[in-house]
C-alpha cells in the first residue's frame, strides 16, 4: 500500500488530479477498492504463498 495514497482518517483519496481517463479512477473501482480494505481492515482476508499458489495451478508439485 503506497501511504501517499491515504489520509489519516483511512479513507481512500488519490492524489491524482485528472482522473476521468485513467479506469483505475472509476466509480466501480474506487467502491471495490474501498470494499477490499474494509475486508482487510475486518481480517477477511487468505494469504497463500507462491509455492502454494502453484500447486493450486498445478497440482502437486
Amino acid at each position: 500500500m503506497l501511504t501517499s495514497e491515504f489520509h489519516s482518517n483511512d479513507e481512500f483519496h488519490p492524489k491524482r488530479q485528472d482522473k476521468s481517463s485513467d479506469p483505475f479512477y472509476s466509480e466501480e473501482n474506487l467502491a471495490r477498492l474501498k470494499e477490499s480494505i474494509e475486508q482487510l481492515k475486518r481480517g477477511q482476508v487468505v494469504e497463500k504463498t507462491l509455492d502454494e499458489l502453484r500447486s493450486l495451478v498445478y497440482g502437486q508439485m
